[in-house]
């Protein structure tokens, strides 16, 4: 409302802000080093307030990483979008229209942006969409960029923008931990694959000292911890769990004497329980997907660390009390799987009564 307030009354909206600001230095802070709401105000929400050029911005840096042409509030239209990569490098020049769903405010704008490999980048924006300067800009970049010139590339963002110049920060919050991560994830692959390599060589070397109670070396004892933690996690985020290859990589980290990241590994694995029930709830006859429910229960037995259950029991809970009895006195479902279920019940520690077929359905089944 502030900054809605300034682009209308021009001079005048200060005198509201400073009002609004004395209002909230009244409001004290729970938290000594914040003092009160307009110190709040000041740090956190001031600076936070972006205009459509700050939007252009944060499109043009994200368009590298990523398609969709709103955000939160505003929609952009692009009118024209170029690209050209080198090695780990990426360029983009474009134009796009900016506008703001509530306020209705609308602008063109022209942007570059250079990504020169992980977090190191650069864009430019100035507002106006004339096509001589574009097209001359455009050029400019183009024939720096071609020869690989990053000085020449960033002089021409310079001047072409005004010093206007935006970074990765320039992103809003959530796109931009987003965008991190992004970049971050072909950087631990990497890191992991190297990893790896030096634990897959010294595995022998490592089960060696570890039977033999000799101190393991750290840098090979952070490969091995960040090596097999990472292929669990990675077990634990596929649609198909591989029960043998998890019982594996946690017999090998049980050997070895490697510790485990219980606590993001205890909400992978909840996540993964609570997926699979939540489909057998919704398909209840499907004796695999209850069997493979079951293994992963029977898994969490030996596993150094709890996993929280309380969504689990709640779904089979539900579907002792409606869907089980129907299922089994219909004689829907074969006396395996009754039997399956009533030890998964045991295994959370539900106690179920036993539901016997109809003598009907005995007769018709064995008819």
């Amino acid at each position: 409302v502030i900054q809605l307030t300034k682009k209308l009354a021009g001079d005048e909206a200060n005198s509201i802000e400073q009002g609004f600001v004395e209002r909230l230095q009244q409001a004290k802070s729970n938290v000594p080093e914040h003092q009160n709401g307009a110190e709040i105000y000041s740090k956190w929400v001031k600076p936070m307030a972006v205009g459509l050029e700050q939007v252009a911005a944060h499109y043009a840096i994200s368009s590298l990483f990523e398609t969709g042409a709103s955000r939160y509030c505003y929609t952009i239209e692009p009118s024209d979008y170029r690209t050209s990569v080198s090695g780990k490098m990426h360029l983009a020049v474009g134009q796009a229209g900016v506008c703001s769903r509530i306020t209705r405010e609308c602008d063109q704008f022209t942007f570059a942006v250079l990504h020169m490999g992980d977090h190191t980048l650069s864009a430019g924006v100035r507002k106006g969409a004339e096509q001589d300067p574009y097209d001359q800009t455009v050029r400019e970049l183009n024939e720096s960029f071609s020869r690989a010139d990053v000085p020449a590339v960033l002089r021409v963002l310079e001047q072409r923008f005004g010093g206007a110049t935006y970074s990765l920060k320039s992103l809003f919050r959530d796109e931009r931990r987003r965008i991190v991560d992004h970049i971050l994830e072909s950087t631990l692959q990497e890191t992991e694959a190297s990893l790896r390599t030096i634990y897959e060589h010294n595995a022998p070397l490592m089960r060696f000292l570890s039977d033999s109670n000799f101190p393991r070396p750290k840098p090979l004892a952070l490969a091995a911890e960040f090596v097999l933690n990472a292929a669990l996690r990675r077990e634990f985020r596929k649609d198909f769990l591989d029960l043998d290859e998890v019982r594996k990589l946690f017999n090998e980290a049980k050997d070895e004497g490697v510790p485990l990241d219980s606590a993001g590994l205890a909400y992978l694995m909840e996540r993964k329980l609570n997926v699979l029930m939540q489909q057998f709830q919704r398909r209840p006859q499907n004796l695999g997907l209850l069997r493979k429910i079951l293994s992963l229960l029977e898994l969490l037995k030996d596993l150094p660390f709890a996993v929280n259950l309380w969504k689990v029991e709640n779904l089979y809970y539900q579907t002792s009390k409606a869907t089980y009895p129907e299922l089994v006195s219909s004689g829907a479902v074969p006396a395996e799987w009754s039997n399956d279920f009533l030890k998964l019940g045991h295994a959370l520690r539900i106690r179920v009564e036993a539901v016997e077929s109809r003598p009907e359905t005995q007769l018709a089944t064995a008819s």
